[in-house]
């Protein structure tokens, strides 16, 4: 009875708190305590009841603590996506520039051939006259 009746007259004071958050600072405790007439030389906290409106304090800031936590690993996540994005486009935007160069290498490679079969099987014609007739050729083609 005379437990309780402590426990209920402690739950809203500091003590308690003290002696979980600072064990280097129990002597406040006892302290408190001595007040009562009690000399604490050790405890063993099981136990802790507090006021309601403590109980909903300490539980909103445990919300807030996660939400702040889930804000930020949600905020992480979008980072990740928006880089992982920007290196695909870029990645693509590197190969596509690497098939538009392999396509014009192949057009002056097929130009080349086309230029040196042509003039060596006419004889007479010089590269630059074979170079024109392909310009003259590609203009009425389009």
């Amino acid at each position: 009875m005379v437990a309780q009746s402590v426990k209920r007259e402690l739950s809203g004071t500091c003590c308690i708190v003290l002696w979980l958050k600072e064990p280097r600072q129990n002597w406040r405790c006892v302290g408190v305590m001595s007040e009562y007439g009690f000399v604490i030389h050790n405890a063993l906290v099981t136990d802790i009841s507090p006021d309601g409106r403590v109980k909903t304090a300490m539980n909103e800031i445990n919300a807030s603590k996660r939400l702040k936590e889930a804000a930020f690993e949600k905020a992480e996540g979008e980072k990740i996506l928006l880089v992982k994005s920007a290196e695909a486009q870029a990645e693509s935007k590197y190969l596509s520039g690497v098939g538009v160069a392999r396509q014009r290498k192949a057009i002056v490679d097929g130009l080349r051939d086309s230029i040196s079969q042509f003039s060596g099987n006419v004889k007479g014609s010089t590269p630059k006259d074979v170079i024109d007739l392909l310009l003259l050729t590609q203009y009425f083609d389009m």
